[in-house]
């Protein structure tokens, strides 16, 4: 079994899968993360995922400004990638 330092933990997630992601790309809402996530495709979201909107909300966010976010789903065969990108409006 393959192992890591604990402090590492927040990085790595490791699972052995009988079938592949297929082929998708569309946007979700904060809320359908884990439902997404989890359900749907089967994977673990990392610690480190949540630590990074919460820094990324705190240093970002001002009063004048407004923030926008996209969180896309993109699948395709053995890859998945879920990313979070932040607008900020006036």
């Amino acid at each position: 079994m393959w192992s890591c330092r604990k402090n590492d933990a927040a990085f790595v997630w490791w699972g052995e899968r009988t079938r592949n992601f297929g082929q998708s790309e569309y946007t979700i809402s904060e809320e359908e993360i884990n439902e997404v996530v989890e359900d749907k495709y089967e994977l673990k979201l990392l610690p480190l995922f949540e630590a990074a909107n919460e820094a990324i909300d705190e240093e970002f966010s001002q009063d004048d400004l407004t923030m926008e976010e996209k969180i896309a789903v993109v699948a395709f065969e053995r890859t998945f990638r879920l990313t979070r990108s932040a607008f900020f409006c006036e």
